[in-house]
């Protein structure tokens, strides 16, 4: 079942939106990843902006991005809890975030799902999330 999810995902409409360059290495980056063993298990997560503000940005000029409550700071994923509470907080964003599971799977299915998700939003904002500093 999560193979046929990661499938669709990847034939979405949304993605098509991408430049012909992003396209090209997106499907390089999953032909890569598919050739890698399952591994354990974990899950891809969306850290969540708790309200509006100027949030850290890896990639803007001005080293800030304004988020409203509810935007995506960051797509990651991980085999183990990977953030806490204080941590979420102020060290990594500036401003408060949750973090919301969204994929479960093997460690080669949750980097699948994260690489779509990251992309998705290049597709849809022309940019990559403010948290996200390559497009991993």
């Amino acid at each position: 079942m999560a193979e046929m999810e990661l499938e669709g995902l990847a034939a979405s409409p949304e993605l098509q939106q991408l430049s012909e360059s992003d396209l090209k290495r997106l499907n390089s980056d999953l032909a890569g990843i598919r050739s890698k063993k399952e591994g354990p298990q974990g899950y891809q997560y969306a850290l969540i902006a708790n309200q509006s503000g100027m949030y850290k940005c890896h990639t803007c000029e001005s080293g800030f991005r304004f988020l409203n409550e509810g935007d995506v700071w960051k797509y990651g994923e991980t085999t183990t809890k990977r953030y806490s509470g204080p941590q979420l907080a102020f060290k990594e964003a500036g401003l408060p975030l949750t973090e919301v599971p969204q994929f479960f799977g093997t460690r080669r299915q949750i980097k699948i799902a994260e690489k779509l998700k990251i992309y998705s939003h290049l597709a849809r904002y022309k940019e990559l999330p403010a948290g996200n500093r390559i497009r991993r």
